[in-house]
Order: C-alpha cells, then sequence, then structure tokens
C-alpha cells in the first residue's frame, strides 16, 4: 500500500526504534560470505548477530549454516571436521547433519538413545548472485533478494563486491535510512529537491512506482538507466556492519569486448559510489546520536514512514530460535 499518514505541517513525532540488543535482530535475509569462500570440506565460523553460526557445504554441495556451539559441552564447532554430510565435533566426535540434529554419540551404550535435546539451530540458506544469504527465523518470511525479474540474468555481467564498514552510530541499519531521508540527499549530496510517495508492504518498503525498494531494514534493489544494483548488510560485533553489493550492467550479445565495458562501467561505478559513501556519509553518520535527535519536519515524511516501519518490523533473538530447535518448535 502506499502510505498516506497525515502529518503535522511543523513537525512529526520521530518514531522510536526498540533497542535490538534486548528485542533480537530483524527477521530478514542477511548476507553473510561470498560463495567462492565456503570450499567443499571446510568449515568456517562467524558471529551472527547476537549469536554465532558455522558454514560449510555437503557432498552435494549444498550450503548449510548452523549454530556454532555443541550441545554437549559447547565446544565452537568451527573446529570441526566435515564427515560426509555431517559435522563431528573435535573433542567428544558427535557429530549433526545438515539439519543441525544430532545423527551420532560415539561414547553412547548400544541400547542407549540420543537425546532429543541434541539438536543445533538450523538456519534457512540459499545461494544468490554468487552471495550465501542466511534468514533469520525458522521460515522465510520472503523470497531471498535479487534482480527484478524484468532482468534477463543472460544478458547481464555482475559482480559482487565487498566492505566492512565500521561506525558506532545506532541502529545498525542507519545507512538504509540514506533512501529515505530526502533532506540529506538535497544538502549533503546536492541531488535537489526530492519527493516520492512510499509504498509499504508487510516485509518491504520503497518508492511508489518503482527505483529503490528495501526489502527487510537492510537490503536495497537500486534501478536506473545507469545500473541495477543489490546491497545488502549484515552488523558487526563492536558495531558497524559488513556491506554487499551487487551491480548488473548488459553486455549485449555477450562477446568478450561488450563484457570487458560492461565490467569496466561497474568498477567505475563501484569506486564513484564508494567515495560518495567514504567521503559524504561516513564521517557524519559516525557522529549520529538517534537518541539525543527527535525532532521531524514535513520534509521527513519518507523517512517518519520508514522508521515506523523498521519499529514494527518482526524481531527474534538466538536464544529463541535455538530453544525452538531443542523443544521441536523449529528447524533442526
Amino acid at each position: 500500500m502506499v502510505a498516506t499518514a497525515k502529518f503535522s505541517q511543523t513537525a512529526i513525532e520521530r518514531p522510536e526504534v526498540a533497542d535490538y540488543k534486548e528485542t533480537g535482530y530483524e527477521q530478514c535475509w542477511y548476507p553473510v560470505a561470498q560463495s567462492k569462500e565456503i570450499a567443499p570440506g571446510k568449515i568456517v565460523g562467524q558471529d551472527f548477530l547476537d549469536g554465532r553460526v558455522i558454514i560449510y557445504r555437503d557432498t552435494a554441495g549444498q550450503v548449510h549454516v548452523m549454530a556454532a556451539y555443541c550441545k554437549h559441552l559447547g565446544t565452537d564447532l568451527s573446529l570441526a571436521k566435515v564427515v560426509g554430510d555431517a559435522v563431528r565435533c573435535p573433542f567428544h566426535a558427535w557429530e549433526y547433519g545438515p539439519d543441525g540434529v544430532c545423527t551420532k554419540i560415539p561414547s553412547l551404550g548400544s541400547a542407549d538413545e540420543i537425546p532429543s535435546r541434541a539438536k543445533l539451530f538450523s538456519y534457512p540458506v540459499e545461494e544468490n548472485l554468487d552471495i550465501i544469504w542466511v534468514f533469520n527465523g525458522v521460515k522465510p518470511l520472503y523470497p531471498v533478494p535479487t534482480f527484478t525479474r524484468s532482468v534477463d540474468m543472460s544478458r547481464m555481467t555482475f559482480k559482487v563486491f565487498e566492505a566492512q564498514e565500521k561506525f558506532r552510530a545506532e541502529p545498525w541499519w542507519i545507512f538504509t535510512t540514506n533512501v529515505f531521508d530526502f533532506q540529506h540527499l538535497s544538502v549533503l549530496h546536492g541531488l535537489g529537491e526530492m519527493a516520492f510517495e512510499i509504498d509499504v508492504q508487510d516485509y518491504s518498503i520503497g518508492y511508489a512506482g518503482g527505483g529503490i525498494t528495501v526489502w527487510g531494514v537492510n537490503c536495497t534493489l537500486g534501478i536506473s538507466p545507469q545500473r541495477t544494483m543489490v546491497g545488502g548488510g549484515t552488523p558487526l560485533p563492536g558495531g558497524g556492519r559488513k556491506g554487499y553489493r551487487v551491480y548488473a550492467f548488459d553486455h549485449g550479445s555477450g562477446s568478450k569486448k561488450e563484457i570487458a565495458e560492461a565490467e569496466a562501467k561497474i568498477d567505475e561505478l563501484y569506486e564513484h559510489e564508494t567515495r560518495i559513501i567514504v567521503d559524504d556519509d561516513v564521517p557524519i553518520i559516525d557522529t549520529l546520536n538517534y537518541k539525543a535527535g527527535g525532532v521531524l519536519v514535513p520534509a521527513d515524511r519518507a523517512l517518519a514512514t520508514f522508521l515506523r516501519y523498521a519499529q514494527q518490523y518482526p524481531r527474534i533473538t538466538t536464544a529463541e530460535l535455538i530453544a525452538g530447535a531443542e523443544h521441536g518448535n523449529g528447524r533442526g
């Protein structure tokens, strides 16, 4: 639906954003690694939201992401070995299948059963655009971020760029507000007066009529005559986020020359947009104290709409997901 909220002509009440450290993180798709980083037989451990996960491939090449700590004594399973499709804890050789269920405990007697609670939470995971995406929840609320159906990928050259963006400002997805903060786009970036109606759906928000769409609170699809881009971010421990941007250009018939030209355009655009972010946005965003502010004006209608959307967005904690798996109420 298109946002039609009424606002005062002089001021807008700024929506408060809950403390995600207490309520858990948003139930979104989060980019956690590039596909090339997860080789067969390799386990990668990574802090993820308010917990820790392991990432590995099974014998068919399918990626799996599970809670990282063994249910026995809490060994970090990034130290484990991949055995067939399972991971084997290095301490007491407990094995867990791709669904997180413990399948083997060598110390058990022949008449003993594996405890029913010996389950790791197994996250929904997808590989798309050469990125591994993990959903923070039992079941995805929306499809994995990608280019629109109107983009013919057989005609496109695309490249993935990764950057760690350290900043102190909270909430961690503060960068997402930029696309709805029209005052900032006008004043800081000189784009002139801007006004778009905002289309709010259950799990997405964007410009009515197209141009920019945000899935969840952290992934952006941007379409312009110059490029198509999907960007996503995942919070980093200690502040900031790990960000990914995927740019695509039409390479025409796909000749070597056309592909090389498309790649050159992508590199040029990435460098240009990165300079804008690093030189203009980051030094200011790093100083933001969201709690100290609070007065919005009519020019902030779009920004206020996004903040209300983010305030109401569903969240969940890692502890809740793990407990659900143990008791049969979640994956694993």
